[in-house]
């Protein structure tokens, strides 16, 4: 009796959860009330294959089949045993209401997983992980190696990030691996 009259509610309720379905299963408005427990409920639900049928809202934001070269993952199985020896760096797009998005740029010690530099920008524009990376430069104050501009190497893997305060060569490591 259950299993019918689940399967009448599931009609008209697609995404009806566990929780909701039971409620409706003891209401009078919806016929002869019946009472079950929320668990053998679900269980009933799964095994008749009527579980609710979600549809999760989501946006993509992330092309990884790109044309543009993809660096290697220089720290994959690199074992950081103190802090300040590898800055890892992200970018995170925030949905926003009428279907826009700010740009939330990280950079994080990944020994202790601190943040230390962030910028929240309204573009991708490279500003907001220069700001993001200079923050994190003022509040780490790391021991940086600098190499003359003249002699850095700006072959595969190095650029050399100029700005006022600073003058320095950084190893390129850009990857699709999440290293969390």
């Amino acid at each position: 009796m259950v299993i019918l009259r689940a399967k009448e509610l599931r009609k008209r309720h697609l995404c009806a959860g566990v929780d909701k379905m039971q409620r409706m299963l003891a209401n009078p408005d919806y016929g002869l009330p019946i009472s079950i427990g929320r668990d053998r409920l679900g269980e009933l639900l799964k095994r008749y294959n009527m579980q609710s049928k979600l549809y999760k809202r989501y946006k993509v934001t992330t092309n990884s089949k790109h044309r543009f070269l993809v660096h290697p993952n220089l720290v994959k199985d690199l074992v950081v045993d103190k802090i300040n020896a590898v800055w890892v760096s992200d970018i995170t797009y925030i949905s926003l209401p009428k279907g826009k998005f700010c740009y939330l740029f990280l950079v994080t010690d990944l020994y202790s997983r601190r943040i230390l530099g962030w910028a929240l920008k309204e573009s991708l524009a490279s500003e907001g992980a220069e700001e993001a990376f200079l923050m994190a430069a003022k509040l780490a104050k790391p021991k940086l190696v600098t190499v003359p501009l003249k002699t850095a190497p700006v072959s595969d893997g190095l650029f050399t990030l100029t700005c006022p305060q600073y003058k320095l060569t950084l190893v390129r490591s850009l990857s699709s691996v999440n290293l969390y």
